[in-house]
């Protein structure tokens, strides 16, 4: 099995900041299979089947398309956790070019999303972000707490990391003010002060395992696309890393529906259910006493269930 994942770029495996390349490398292992970002490590050998993980503008992906069409008609795969995604740029001239439809393995229904769906074969639905999941024993921390604290002798009480999203941006004005910490790459907060919206702008959160800036933080807060209180696309990415490094999640109220479809609102304290700024800073301190090992269980099940769903397809 060849895995062509979007990265476009070397593989540093010590500093993976892309969630796709992460599940790449986790599916790689799993299925011990080639992973590749770039034409130049490509190999010499016969596969039967080629997965596609992540589409991206920066991704040149069209250059595999000579060396697929030189394999002995394998089977094409795509593996997308967005609903805003469509196909690689090499999968849709596979497909339409050279009659090669794919295969689609998605966390969201196939109605939702932007791939061209008279090239798929098939769409199978599955939770891809709970691949992200792992058990992870956070350091001890000073539990001193103070509101959006600066000093660097206190973890900070919670933060919002990553892209600016338009379905989010109601949200966005919702909880953030000047003094909101949000952890986003430099390009992305000129998309977020475009549209009037200011925070505390940090340093995008380095990954790396026990130095996971993620522990900097008590909490997380968690909101989502306005699409996807009515498009189920199960719980982010977000949720499942947070819950990593045993850091809980503050959620909207509007994303009850989605904590009900996902099987864990009754494990949710009413506490982390939130609908405004002022509410969210009064309850900040209330989150040192969130056992979070019933969501940790469940976490974890559905990383087996979804890696077992998968293996059932592809192997």
């Amino acid at each position: 099995m060849l895995i062509i994942d979007s990265h476009n770029a070397e593989i540093n495996e010590k500093k993976v900041f892309n969630l796709h390349l992460r599940n790449s490398m986790l599916l790689r292992d799993v299925f011990d299979a080639d992973l590749v970002t770039l034409p130049s490590h490509l190999q010499d050998k016969d596969y039967t089947k080629v997965v596609f993980v992540h589409a991206a503008a920066y991704s040149k992906s069209s250059h595999f398309i000579d060396y697929i069409l030189n394999l002995d008609n394998p089977e094409l795969w795509y593996v997308c956790n967005d609903y805003n995604l469509g196909e690689p740029d090499s999968l849709w001239a596979l497909a339409k070019k050279y009659d090669m439809p794919f295969n689609v393995i998605a966390n969201h229904n196939k109605e939702h999303s932007k791939i061209t769906k008279k090239y798929v074969n098939e769409w199978h639905v599955c939770n891809l972000n709970s691949l992200c999941f792992e058990y992870i024993d956070p350091p001890s921390f000073n539990q001193v707490s103070t509101f959006f604290a600066t000093s660097s002798d206190y973890r900070k009480d919670i933060v919002y990391y990553g892209a600016w999203r338009k379905g989010r941006e109601k949200y966005f004005k919702k909880y953030f003010d000047r003094n909101f910490p949000v952890s986003t790459s430099r390009k992305n907060t000129k998309k977020f002060t475009n549209q009037g919206v200011h925070a505390l702008w940090c340093d995008r959160l380095n990954w790396y395992g026990t130095m996971n800036t993620l522990f900097d933080y008590k909490s997380s807060l968690y909101i989502e696309d306005e699409k996807t209180h009515e498009w189920y696309s199960h719980l982010a990415n977000r949720y499942y890393e947070a819950l990593t490094y045993s850091i809980p999640s503050y959620f909207d109220k509007s994303c009850i529906i989605t904590l009900e479809k996902a099987g864990i609102r009754d494990d949710i304290p009413d506490r982390f259910i939130v609908n405004s700024i002022e509410e969210l800073k009064n309850r900040l301190s209330e989150n040192d006493n969130f056992d979070l090992s019933v969501l940790k269980k469940k976490a974890m099940q559905e990383k087996y269930d979804t890696i077992e769903f998968i293996r059932n397809l592809l192997c």
